[in-house]
């Protein structure tokens, strides 16, 4: 029997969701060395109490008491000559693509289930009545919880305003939706006078909800940020908003029918949006700083109120079974996905590009497809 040992980053809510589960999901798919016990410690703080419970009673990790005895066994262990062996990392990314296809590893009890739904009505919502969740990637969280070390404006390339959200989600609750605006900490309250649009960012937040909202929502609003984890998780429906960059790697562990719509970026000194071809040749990674684009005269572009409404406005056709596809939709999905060959290959089951970019997203920006 091998003993290996490992780390955690339970301090950032997707690593501490999405990652956990891809390394779950890969276990038990075969793909760790057979007679192996592995043990974790939480690296830096904890981002959600509520999941911390969770993962711990799966009864499918072991994680070591938060003492620096047991940091320092961690620690002592990369030291040794044959460490790697000992040593077993946290996938970041689902490589495989075969998180979508796996079932949940977390579970609520049926107390929780039932404080869950008592939550929901004290916030104003009807029993059974939809709702969805939204949220927008700021500075906030980084400016209060980042490490020292760290810079708070690393990935503001990734940031949208909030109000650019709001268009599309109102349309929602004229359908009758609910919509909870998630978040830990937010740079600006909602001053909305729609009883259906709950800040609950500011009014209501707590670990338990932030993961019971993101498994029971209709579906997520979202951008490329970590909350996204959360209705990962749970095979939740998901609408990808503003993201960026594009080489889209995280993409396969996202719930099937997910539909994405991406910032464009404009190229300051020809005065002109890069195409989808030239975005994907940008060697960009995630991890560069902010000033990344602003070096290489790029200016990323937020989506329009009307862009978001169009692309969430599919998923609630799609959902209920209303959505029309037009002729050419899956000759444009075929030419953009041609420029990202690998995720391509890992999102295809029997019906073709199992998450989408939005229809009318393409539709309008047929120029960006050009080759």
């Amino acid at each position: 029997m091998l003993i290996r040992f490992g780390y955690v980053y339970s301090a950032r809510i997707g690593h501490f969701s999405q990652n956990i589960d891809i390394y779950l999901t890969e276990r038990e798919m075969g793909f760790y060395p057979p007679h192996t016990i592995d043990f974790f410690f939480h690296q830096y703080e904890i981002s959600n109490y509520q999941l911390k419970k969770m993962w711990e009673r799966t009864g499918k990790l072991r994680f070591l008491p938060e003492t620096k005895i047991f940091a320092c066994l961690v620690w002592a262990n990369s030291l040794f000559p044959g460490r790697e062996k000992h040593t077993v990392k946290i996938p970041l990314i689902d490589s495989h693509g075969i998180v979508p296809e796996w079932p949940p590893h977390i579970y609520f009890t049926h107390h929780e289930e039932e404080f869950g739904m008592k939550k929901l009505r004290e916030m104003g919502v009807p029993i059974n009545a939809p709702f969805i969740c939204f949220h927008n990637r700021d500075a906030a969280y980084e400016k209060r919880f980042v490490r020292k070390e760290e810079d708070p404006n690393f990935h503001e390339y990734r940031d949208s305003n909030i109000n650019n959200y709001i268009f599309a989600v109102t349309r929602l609750t004229k359908k009758g939706y609910y919509a909870f605006r998630m978040g830990t900490v937010v740079n600006e309250q909602l001053n909305l006078t729609n009883s259906y649009i709950i800040d609950y960012a500011t009014d209501y937040r707590s670990d338990f909800m932030d993961i019971y909202l993101s498994s029971k929502c209709k579906f997520f609003i979202a951008s490329n940020t970590g909350i996204t984890g959360l209705p990962i998780l749970f095979r939740n429906n998901m609408v990808l908003v503003n993201y960026i960059p594009f080489q889209l790697i995280n993409i396969p562990a996202w719930p099937r029918n997910s539909l994405l719509i991406l910032k464009k970026l404009w190229l300051k000194t020809e005065k002109r949006f890069l195409t989808f071809k030239e975005m994907s040749s940008i060697e960009v990674d995630i991890h560069y700083k902010g000033n990344y684009y602003e070096s290489i005269n790029i200016e990323p572009i937020e989506n329009t109120s009307e862009e978001i409404l169009d692309v969430v406005t599919e998923m609630d056709d799609r959902l209920n079974g209303t959505w029309q596809t037009q002729k050419e939709d899956e000759e444009l999905q075929d030419i953009f996905w041609s420029f990202f060959p690998s995720i391509a290959k890992k999102s295809e089951k029997k019906n073709k590009y199992s998450f989408r970019i939005g229809a009318e997203f393409l539709r309008k920006n047929k120029d960006l497809l050009k080759c």
